[in-house]
């Protein structure tokens, strides 16, 4: 008998320590536990978000416009799912505002990551990662007509689209997907949540057919391109670190370069103009699910500013625990301004931009 609880009672101590461990793990890896330094925000006026909050958000530099992955994804989160939209900003009004960007849209639109390619002769492709309910995951793509309204031309589905999560176009058909998960098991996912593992894809899309560019990278919720199309960035949410990799233009796979560490969660990825790159991200995993559980809560907001010449270096240059935007997942710059917006904070803030 005593030896049966000895047996016991070892089992019981061995399970605590690994509970423990993980559970250990898990707020360390949050970044709860992490002094980001005092609250710091550049001077910004909200754009009222009409009851939808901006996920995603570019900028067309050209014409001083930004548009809007625009949807209400509090509303998603507490079972009332409503239509996504693609608004659009005119940064050059006296107040600005969101406006419908879209002529019309294809049915079922649930907007996600957006990428804008302009070609050549001036044509604007705007493509939309959308996750209808109870159908597959699926890329709208878009094309400006003459009054720089989007028309609706093509629905692209495929393995590729496993979990998409952004977008970042090469081309007026041709593009990369962040896949934020490639976990086909609950371990797999548990692996991949707690413990950070980069099982999840990045895959392309050649015009006509979906390959797997990369093969292992951490459930990453951003993806852009450098301005000569070379060099795809990736943000790895769980990885905490945003992931240089060079482009093959011939077959679209991607080999890795460099990394660039953050000791946060990346999101989503602005270029700007100079070819820095400036990146949302969450500061606190913990505050980051409990606000979507709770909508009294908020979740921090931290913006990266990475140069990209010379060695890279991330530097932060906006924070807030939440009280001036909650749980910010995108921020992107043009002539002075810096736009930032939420996975459920249902405003953008138009700020001077930080330096």
């Amino acid at each position: 008998m005593k030896t049966a609880l000895k047996a016991i009672g070892f089992v019981v101590a061995v399970v605590l320590i690994v509970v423990g461990a993980l559970v250990t793990t898990f707020v360390v890896r949050s970044g709860m536990l992490v002094d980001r330094g005092p609250e710091h925000v550049t001077a910004c006026t909200i754009i009222d978000g009409q009851n939808k909050s901006g996920e995603d958000i570019l900028i067309d530099r050209e014409r001083n416009l930004a548009l809007v992955s625009w949807m209400d994804r509090r509303g998603q989160v507490e079972g009332n799912p409503t239509p996504g939209l693609i608004g659009k900003i005119d940064l050059s009004a006296a107040e600005p505002k969101i406006e419908v960007a879209t002529l019309a849209d294809p049915p079922d639109l649930r907007t996600h990551g957006m990428t804008l390619y302009i070609g050549p002769d001036g044509q604007r492709v705007l493509f939309a990662i959308s996750h209808p309910i109870g159908k597959p995951h699926r890329v709208e793509i878009f094309e400006a007509n003459a009054e720089g309204v989007y028309e609706h031309k093509q629905t692209v589905e495929g393995d590729g689209l496993f979990k998409p999560n952004d977008i970042a176009a090469v081309g007026p058909r041709q593009f990369y997907v962040a896949n934020d998960s490639g976990a086909k098991t609950g371990l797999e996912k548990f692996r991949e949540s707690m413990l950070g593992a980069a099982i999840a894809q990045i895959t392309y899309f050649d015009g006509e057919k979906f390959s797997v560019a990369y093969d292992g990278v951490a459930a990453p919720g951003g993806i852009n391109v450098s301005p000569d199309m070379g060099t795809v960035y990736v943000a790895e949410t769980q990885g905490h670190k945003v992931t240089a990799f060079r482009r093959d233009v011939v077959t679209g796979k991607l080999t890795h370069l460099y990394d660039i560490p953050l000791n946060s969660l990346p999101d989503n990825i602005d270029v700007a103009a100079d070819g820095s790159l400036w990146v949302a991200s969450h500061a606190n995993a913990i505050a980051l699910v409990r606000q979507f559980a709770d909508k009294t809560k908020v979740a921090p907001t931290q913006i990266f500013r990475i140069t990209t010449e010379g060695k890279p270096e991330a530097k932060q240059v906006f924070f807030t625990k939440g009280d001036v935007i909650s749980a910010g997942s995108v921020a992107a710059v043009s002539n002075g301004k810096m736009l930032v917006g939420s996975i459920t904070d249902k405003k953008i803030l138009l700020c001077d931009e930080p330096k």
